[in-house]
């Protein structure tokens, strides 16, 4: 096993399991109770993670004559779901984890429905790729 192999496939994700497990200590059962109490914040970063984000990028490619490829690559980062390291941040910033966890679980939902839409409109738009996306939600969830 090659050393990227291993930092890729080992030591990222035992770091990143535990950095959630730390993160899930720190969380109570009232936690998520007050972000369904108060949904607000979720509807509103659901939204625009799934609305604006994307919208954002489809301006600023507009505006800019960017290559293909970065074009590209912008309009899916730009569909992708939050990661987990962004709940890190949020612990580190001292803001609302709950919130911030309740937001990744909830746009890797759906981020499944939103992907195919985003990237097959934003490549042939952008990239000049006509692109059929296809995301099964089954082989997206499915353990390998």
């Amino acid at each position: 096993m090659t050393p990227l192999m291993f930092g890729t496939q080992i030591a990222l994700p035992v770091i990143l399991m535990i950095m959630m497990f730390g993160l899930g200590l720190s969380l109570s059962t009232a936690d998520f109770t007050r972000v369904l109490r108060t949904p607000r914040p979720a509807v509103v970063g659901i939204l625009g993670h799934a609305i604006l984000l994307p919208l954002s990028a489809f301006a600023i490619l507009s505006v800019f004559d960017f290559p293909p490829l970065v074009a590209g690559g912008l309009v899916i980062l730009s569909a992708c779901p939050g990661g987990v390291t962004s709940n890190a941040v949020v612990y580190a910033g001292r803001g609302d984890v709950a919130l911030a966890v309740s937001l990744t679980a909830i746009s890797s939902v759906v981020t499944v429905f939103t992907i195919p839409l985003v990237v097959g409109f934003g490549l042939a738009q952008f990239a000049g790729m006509d692109a059929s996306v296809h995301l099964g939600f089954l082989d997206t969830v499915r353990l390998l």
